[in-house]
């Protein structure tokens, strides 16, 4: 029997979830932060367009009392990271992520020939976990498959380890592991004016660009550049002046780099479209911020779109009536030459530029947190 919704609720044991023989380097102790206590999972298709996915998930205060600090020399930063997955084909196609986990970053990796896209949520702010508080992690999915289709998503757990300056995040061998799987036939859609209005905006005539066939660029595995070295104000004011050197240093003649612009407080998103257009930019991701209204939980949000608008009606979906919605981050490709002039705006705080092979992103996040810290 197929339901509207389906809410799961799992006690997550670590010693169920994780053999020992996949932490070489680990003691069971050591590894039992990087499953949560519990998980709530929740699902909805919404007038046969989109599915929602829904996890909230919570830590106890002596499982994050064993939480790694650094690596074993020291150095680096052991991540816990969240991954959705679906089973295979382009059917279900990620729209928009949401999550007020500290620090979130959202990874996507398209479809290929071993499985549909895969969306990770890596928690850079890892450190700043509370015991007991209930964190979410939502992504809505565009369905444009047929009547007959019937694509799951996997919701798993995994361990990454940020290197810090120099270095990139990585994924550790053989720490992922399944929570829960939803099916897209599992559910009767929803069709409430309400679902049917917040749907409209992600018809199938409605291109989902950001795929293998349209723009290699984003498809590229390029590994994200490490920050668990940024833990001050300090660090971050160097971090700021190292990348600003790096662009001047950076001839103007190597074509198509990737980019991620951290901007300034306040910035708009009609302000971020002209930017775009006035600087050549080929934004792939998109970051906000914004406020649950009345309390002060704050969550990040992401977006894989090439009208920079669409997404909207989900964030009010996934947050709830929220306040302080501003753009935050953008990350793409551009020529190095528009990217000297884009940092010069008043509107971006700092432009980072690939380095070695590995993909910057922002620190807006970052920056919030020291500012507020002074």
């Amino acid at each position: 029997m197929r339901s509207t919704k389906t809410i799961l609720a799992l006690c997550v044991s670590a010693s169920l979830l994780w053999s020992t023989g996949a932490f070489a380097a680990y003691t069971p102790d050591l590894a039992r932060w990087a499953t949560p206590d519990e998980v709530r999972v929740e699902g909805i298709n919404r007038a046969d367009v989109i599915l929602d996915t829904k996890t909230d998930l919570s830590w106890t205060a002596d499982q994050l009392s064993g939480f790694p600090p650094t690596g074993q020399l020291g150095v680096g930063r052991f991540l816990p990271s969240f991954v959705y997955q679906v089973d295979e084909g382009r059917e279900l196609q990620p729209q928009i992520m949401v999550s007020d986990l500290p620090g979130a970053k959202f990874t996507r990796t398209p479809a290929d020939k071993d499985g549909g896209d895969r969306i990770k949520v890596s928690v850079l702010g890892a450190s700043y976990l509370k015991a007991d508080k209930e964190y979410t992690f939502y992504t809505g999915w565009r369905y444009s498959g047929s009547k007959d289709g019937n694509p799951q998503v996997t919701l798993s757990s995994l361990q990454e380890f940020d290197q810090g300056a120099g270095g990139g995040i990585y994924e550790q061998i053989e720490t992922e592991r399944a929570l829960t799987r939803l099916s897209w036939k599992q559910f009767e859609p929803e069709l409430t004016p309400y679902d049917k209005n917040l749907t409209s905006p992600f018809t199938r005539d409605n291109p989902f660009y950001f795929t293998r066939e349209y723009d290699e660029t984003f498809a590229s595995d390029a590994i994200m550049k490490g920050y668990s070295s940024i833990d001050s104000k300090s660090a971050l004011d160097q971090y700021k002046s190292d990348a600003a050197k790096r662009l001047k240093a950076t001839p103007d003649c190597c074509g198509q780099v990737r980019f991620a612009i951290t901007l300034n407080k306040n910035v708009g998103f009609h302000k971020v479209a002209e930017l775009a257009k006035d600087y050549r930019l080929n934004i792939t991701q998109y970051y906000a911020s914004a406020e649950r209204e009345g309390s002060k939980d704050e969550y990040t949000i992401s977006w894989f779109d090439s009208k920079w608008d669409r997404p909207f009606p989900l964030i009010l979906k996934a947050v709830g009536r929220y306040t302080a919605l501003q753009s935050s981050e953008l990350e793409g490709t551009a020529s190095v030459e528009d990217l000297k002039r884009i940092s010069n705006a008043p509107e971006v705080m700092v432009v980072d530029i690939e380095d070695r092979g590995k993909r910057p992103t922002g620190v807006y996040w970052l920056n919030k947190r020291f500012s507020e810290s002074k």
